[in-house]
């Protein structure tokens, strides 16, 4: 896979304001904002270009929409959306009107069905009549946001296509078992990729329900990435990429792990003996 180089512009100079991030050979555009600084948000002229935006609230919390006007949009979410905190908006000079609305369909399908988030929309919407080359390039534009996202620090969504493909093909095999659990992964730099068709153990420690993966593993099954197999046993729907070792085991295991001990290959090393 190619480099490639993401520029974030503070606007005003600090990192808790409004940021511009752009990435290479791309030409879309991520705005983050706080929602106290709505006002200079507005000023930008991003704001009167079509977009679709996230609204994101505490614990996880996230609405999606479009817009025409992604400034006269905010201004009304303001009044009519008292719990959000931060936006995330993605535009670009060639998105049409039909385009965003496809956008806000796809955002939505992927956020419901990846359960990484709580989504606040009152209906899944609908997707637009639009050609299927428009469609091929819209899907490209989710995947490049989906890297700006991640590499912002944002988990909202899950790694693009391209990147999992780059961890099949150039990451170790390795498994994870244990009670109740059998799980195939393949290990890269990108994170560890739990494979479709690995089982997780469905009883999880009491002491689970505190940590932070536990709430995560709940959104997976609602989202139906973890699907009952039987009495003991979730089984993964599809591929799935964890960013680290440890919390791939901890939702196969049920219970807080160290990842680096708990994957092995092939040949039994453990992750931490292979580094």
């Amino acid at each position: 896979m190619r480099s490639k180089s993401l520029k974030v512009v503070l606007l005003d100079g600090t990192p808790y304001g409004v940021k511009i991030a752009e990435l290479s050979n791309w030409n879309g555009k991520a705005i983050i904002a706080p929602r106290a600084a709505l006002k200079k948000m507005k000023e930008l002229p991003e704001a009167e270009k079509p977009a679709v935006y996230f609204l994101l609230g505490d614990e996880n919390n996230i609405y999606v929409g479009e817009t025409d006007a992604l400034g006269q949009r905010l201004a009304q979410h303001a009044i009519t959306k008292p719990n959000w905190i931060e936006l995330i908006a993605f535009t670009s000079p060639k998105l049409t009107k039909t385009e965003v609305r496809y956008l806000e369909h796809v955002f939505t399908k992927r956020l419901a069905s990846e359960g990484l988030v709580t989504l606040e929309n009152g209906t899944s919407p609908k997707s637009p009549t639009i050609s299927s080359e428009d469609q091929d390039v819209m899907e490209e534009f989710v995947d490049r946001a989906s890297d700006v996202l991640l590499s912002l620090g944002y988990s909202v969504l899950r790694a693009s296509n391209e990147v999992e493909a780059e961890v099949k093909q150039s990451g170790v095999s390795v498994t994870c078992i244990g009670p109740d659990a059998n799980a195939q992964g393949v290990y890269g730099e990108s994170g560890l990729l739990v494979l479709k068709g690995s089982l997780a153990r469905k009883k999880h420690a009491p002491a689970f329900e505190g940590h932070n993966y536990f709430k995560r593993r709940t959104q997976m099954i609602e989202g139906g990435i973890l699907s009952s197999s039987d009495d003991r046993h979730y089984v993964f729907t599809q591929d799935y990429l964890f960013s680290s070792p440890s919390a791939a085991a901890t939702i196969v295991r049920g219970s807080s792990m160290n990842g680096l001990n708990e994957w092995k290959t092939q040949n039994g090393k453990t992750l931490k003996e292979l580094e």
